[in-house]
């Protein structure tokens, strides 16, 4: 299924959740590089949509970053788990599911890289923030 961005109308963000929704399955199948083309799309749409700050846009890039855990591309992981979550604090949601899971995905990668205090304390934040 070949879909190019540029059929998509920039203002529908139905369009944008519907791109993640085609990452999801790709991903759940372990299509890493189309799961990752269609999170990308879904984060250009959505950042376009509805702005840099907002909390679908922070789901986006804790997809991506995920992603790329997966492919052990460390440094960059951890650049868009911690985008995920300056866009969360900011945003200051009443959702504390999203922030916990942010906190432990954070810490998870941590000490995947040997950062122990470091996710030691990201693991507390995720215990405080439930």
């Amino acid at each position: 299924l070949e879909i190019q961005t540029k059929e998509v109308g920039k203002d529908d963000i139905f369009k944008a959740l519907i791109f993640h929704g085609l990452g999801r399955v790709a991903h759940g199948q372990g299509y890493l590089k189309e799961a990752m083309k269609n999170f990308e799309i879904a984060l250009q749409m959505q950042r376009d949509i509805l702005g840099e700050e907002h909390e679908l846009t922070a789901d986006r890039y804790l997809d991506i970053g995920n992603i790329l855990c997966q492919q052990e591309h460390w440094d960059q992981a951890e650049d868009f788990h911690r985008k995920a979550l300056n866009i969360q604090l900011k945003a200051q949601s009443d959702d504390l599911h999203k922030l916990t899971k942010t906190y432990s995905s954070l810490a998870r990668l941590l000490r995947e890289r040997g950062k122990f205090a470091e996710s030691i304390k990201f693991y507390k934040k995720a215990l405080a923030s439930k």
